[in-house]
């Protein structure tokens, strides 16, 4: 049986919610929406993974960024094999590539730990890419 791979629109920034509560808060047939970080030239996406198949990994190699600046967050340095290159393949203009910061897991923000937790942990997954816009000069 193939993994169920979803998206959703981040709604609420401040929104804190535990891996219990999560996987019934979020609309998993929402489309994929970029969100503009206020006052910045970031933006934002969330998706829905669901890996409580047997064997299900997201095919992430990451580094966790701990900046007073930026915040903590799991930067992708390799995506590979797994629920997120089955998601890209399904939503171009929507897919995680190199250099996106996760910056939410179920709620979970702020310490790189927690994050890593919650990808371990959790079955299912809203997962928060962030990254930079290119803009021209």
């Amino acid at each position: 049986e193939e993994p169920k791979v979803e998206a959703e629109v981040k709604e609420d920034e401040n929104k804190q919610l535990d891996s219990d509560t999560a996987k019934d808060h979020y609309d998993y047939d929402a489309p994929p929406v970029h969100t503009q970080v206020p006052g910045s030239i970031k933006q934002q996406f969330s998706i829905n993974l669901d890996k409580s198949s047997p064997g299900a990994k997201i095919g992430l190699d990451t580094v966790a960024r701990n900046s007073q600046v930026e915040g903590a967050a799991l930067k992708v340095k390799k995506v590979k094999g797994g629920l997120i290159s089955e998601w890209n393949a399904k939503n171009p203009g929507f897919e995680v590539k190199e250099g996106y910061h996760i910056v939410e897991v179920n709620g979970a923000k702020g310490d790189t730990e927690k994050l890593y937790e919650a990808i371990a942990n959790d079955k299912r997954l809203n997962l928060v890419f962030q990254f930079q816009i290119q803009t021209s000069t």
